[in-house]
């Protein structure tokens, strides 16, 4: 289902660019998200107003040895059926966090370095066990959906379902089969309620493209 345990990367990829050829101002592999992008891209439930999303920037109880990047815990209380805002379901993408206008379609991507192998994190629930759908890519193109009356788009978008349980796992999505030269959302999430209307405490640490 994705996970590893820090094993080998997959091969690299012959079209990875020297250091020396980057043009100016791109972002260089590999390279943890936190340190360029965000989690300022909200959508789903209640259009994730009312307290339906916090973020826990230092959330992460007794960290990980294994984990050197940043933790965060997301806390998604879920609508009922029903409810005004009801959408039955709650996503997060990460994007750059320099543009006024967070809204998913309308920030502009930042280039990076060719030749991404993986996206690899980790992560964790507090209780039970949640199915989360993670995502390279997807800006304005979720499962090919895209709004043309908006001025920015992935041109991918990896898509990685994976049950998270109360064990901190690390998990990877496989980048060699995409090309890109400019990316909106290097990595995201939702989370599908299918009913449950309890909080879920989903902890996303140490997000790294190489």
């Amino acid at each position: 289902m994705g996970c590893s345990s820090g094993g080998e990367l997959p091969p690299e990829r012959p079209d990875q660019a020297p250091a020396a050829e980057l043009p100016a101002g791109t972002v260089r592999l590999p390279f943890l998200v936190d340190d360029y992008f965000v989690p300022n891209g909200c959508f789903g439930d209640g259009d994730c107003q009312g307290g339906v999303l916090q973020l826990e920037n230092a959330g992460c109880a007794e960290p990980d040895a294994r984990v050197q990047g940043s933790c965060r815990v997301f806390v998604y209380s879920p609508l009922a059926a029903g409810t005004p805002g009801y959408r039955g379901y709650l996503g997060i993408l990460f994007q750059d966090a320099a543009n006024g206008d967070q809204s998913i379609g309308r920030v502009a991507p930042l280039r990076v370095q060719t030749g991404a192998r993986r996206v690899v994190f980790w992560a964790k629930v507090d209780t039970g066990s949640v199915e989360v759908a993670f995502r390279a890519g997807g800006a304005n193109n979720w499962e090919g959906e895209t709004d043309p009356s908006l001025p920015y788009k992935d041109e991918f978008g990896v898509p990685m379902d994976v049950t998270v349980t109360t064990e901190l796992t690390q998990i990877e999505i496989d980048l060699t089969e995409i090309e890109y030269e400019r990316v909106v959302s290097p990595f995201g999430w939702a989370i599908v309620t299918r009913g449950r209307t309890a909080p879920i405490r989903l902890s996303i640490a140490d997000v790294r493209w190489e």
